[in-house]
């Protein structure tokens, strides 16, 4: 597709591929992995709060998260993928926000798979 000015802004093709990419942990020990796909990793890792739910399912141990917040790191560990139509895609997170300077904190596990 091109834009009024004659730039290409999207290609779309029929091409089909099957590709998985390994969880950003945030763990020192997978940290070749993590910043191999994503980028901003070691920015963003800090030790594990207090508050935060004990989750080793996905990793073990589960020691280091990514830490972003608004007066520092705004954007956490990403990655940039190719979409195309009807492309599928699961995230999962687990996020910790503390308010009141800290004497209140709310925790959410946020799933989805989306398909667009």
């Amino acid at each position: 597709m091109k834009d009024h000015l004659g730039n290409i802004r999207s290609v779309v093709t029929e091409e089909q591929r099957t590709d998985a990419y390994p969880m950003a942990t945030m763990e020192i020990s997978n940290a070749a992995s993590d910043t191999l796909y994503y980028a901003n990793v070691a920015e963003t890792r800090a030790a594990k709060p207090s508050g935060m739910p004990v989750d080793n399912a996905y990793t073990n141990p589960n020691a280091y998260v990514a830490k972003v917040k608004g007066d520092g790191n705004k954007i956490g560990p990403s990655i940039m993928l190719k979409v195309m139509a009807g492309d599928t895609f699961l995230r999962r997170n687990v996020s910790l926000i503390a308010l009141c300077r800290g004497r209140d904190i709310a925790v959410s596990l946020n799933k989805s798979s989306i398909k667009k």
